[in-house]
């Protein structure tokens, strides 16, 4: 039996949710002066720098599609996504364990989760290991940006279905999911007795 494929292969700039983006510019910004910082006339000083990272698009792709009316959104939602060969040698990577590893697999940590390899002899470019998106790093990039990087790179790997709505319910998840200070007690949840109806005739 052969194992069914995670991906699709797609090229050109229109984007879906679960578009897999390699070496895509991500910008930081070093020094950023708040307004009330800066004189009348004067010309802030900005310091920043541009990173390439392995990227996953998390932006619904209702929200991205092309030639319907007014554009839905400016900014389209990426999260990092690192070889398991990444994770173990990132020495600040919090499950370069097996065993925390295998618990992402699971799906028992919210803030990660774990895409499939791919292999193909036609296209060794986009081969991959087994990869791990991380939800706690969300980086923005305005959409046209974004159109172009997907453009340039040529052909790229997309989540098929139900892959890609799973990585977005565990993304929803990750921030919806909610910390209660006290869990309800064990003894709680035992059903409460009750009272024995009196014998007849008494």
């Amino acid at each position: 039996m052969v194992a069914k494929s995670w991906y699709k292969l797609v090229r050109g700039g229109g984007l879906e949710q679960g578009d897999i983006l390699r070496d895509c510019p991500i910008f930081f910004f070093d020094k950023v002066p708040l307004s009330e910082d800066v004189s009348v006339g004067e010309e802030p000083e900005v310091e920043w720098q541009a990173n390439d990272y392995d990227v996953i698009v998390l932006t619904q792709s209702c929200d991205l599609q092309i030639g319907q009316g007014a554009q839905k959104v400016q900014q389209v939602v990426l999260c990092p996504l690192q070889t398991l060969t990444e994770v173990r040698k990132d020495p600040d990577h919090t499950i370069k364990n097996n065993g925390l590893l295998k618990e992402a697999a699971a799906m028992k940590l919210p803030a990660f989760f774990v895409l499939d390899g791919f292999n193909s002899s036609k296209h060794p470019a986009l081969n991959r290991e087994v990869s791990v998106v991380r939800f706690q790093q969300v980086y923005t990039l305005p959409i046209e940006v974004a159109r172009r990087v997907a453009q340039r790179r040529g052909w790229r790997l997309r989540l098929k279905s139900p892959y890609k709505e799973a990585l977005s319910s565990r993304f929803g998840t990750f921030f919806a999911r909610l910390g209660l200070d006290l869990p309800i007690p064990p003894d709680s949840l035992k059903l409460p007795t009750l009272p024995q109806p009196a014998p007849a005739g008494s």
